[in-house]
C-alpha cells in the first residue's frame, strides 16, 4: 500500500493491545508496518467481518472529545456525511444530529465490543478514543472472526482503564514497537 493511498483514504484497521480489541479509523494516517504490505481489500474484509459480529454491549461515548472535535471543525465538516434519521438507530437517539454524524461508526464498533479510535486533529499520528464498550469482546469471539491475522501486542505504557488516558495515543508506534512481544 503506498503512502499516497494511505494519506488519501480513511482506512479501518484492527488490533489487540493488552487483550483489548481495538478498532481504528486512520483518517489518512499511516498504518502499522504489517498492514502496509496488505492489499486494501484484505483490510476491508476485516471491517466487514467486524461488522458481522452481533451487538453484545452498550457503549460509553467520549462526549468531551466529540464535543471539542465538533466545535473545532464546525458543522460544515459533516455536510458530506449521509445520515438517515429514519434508521432504527436507537442507540444514539438522544444525541444531537451532528454528534450522531461524527460518532455513529465508532459507536457501532463499541457495541460490537471494540474500543474505537479516530485520528486526533493536527499533523501528528495521535489517536483518541471515541467510544468504548461496556462489555469487551472475548478472545474466543475474535478467533472466529480474524483467526490469527490480527496484530496482537503487549504494551506496559497503555491502560484502557480511563477515557481520559486514551487521548493522544500513538497507536501505530505502539503496534510497530511492540509487535514481537508476547502477551
Amino acid at each position: 500500500m503506498t503512502d499516497i493511498y494511505m494519506s488519501t483514504h480513511d482506512i479501518d484497521w484492527f488490533c489487540c493491545i493488552n487483550h483489548v480489541y481495538v478498532h481504528v479509523a486512520s483518517a489518512g494516517c499511516k498504518l502499522p508496518e504489517q498492514y502496509r504490505t496488505m492489499h486494501p481489500q484484505i483490510l476491508k474484509s476485516f471491517l466487514n467481518r467486524a461488522l458481522s459480529l452481533p451487538v453484545i454491549s452498550d457503549y460509553i461515548l467520549n462526549e468531551d472529545y466529540v464535543n471539542r472535535y465538533i466545535i473545532q471543525n464546525g458543522e460544515d465538516d459533516f455536510e458530506h456525511e449521509f445520515f438517515d434519521d429514519s434508521e432504527d438507530d436507537i442507540f444514539l437517539h438522544d444525541e444531537p444530529k451532528i454528534m450522531r454524524l461524527y460518532s455513529r461508526s465508532f459507536v457501532e464498533m463499541a457495541r460490537r465490543g471494540f474500543y474505537s479510535f479516530d485520528k486526533s486533529e493536527g499533523e501528528n499520528d495521535n489517536y483518541h478514543l471515541v467510544a468504548k464498550p461496556t462489555i469487551a469482546l472475548q478472545e474466543s469471539q475474535m478467533q472466529l472472526v480474524f483467526s490469527k491475522q490480527l496484530l496482537t501486542v503487549a504494551c506496559d505504557s497503555l491502560s484502557f482503564d480511563s477515557i481520559d488516558q486514551l487521548t493522544g495515543v500513538k497507536l501505530v508506534d505502539i503496534i510497530d514497537n511492540n509487535t514481537n512481544r508476547d502477551l
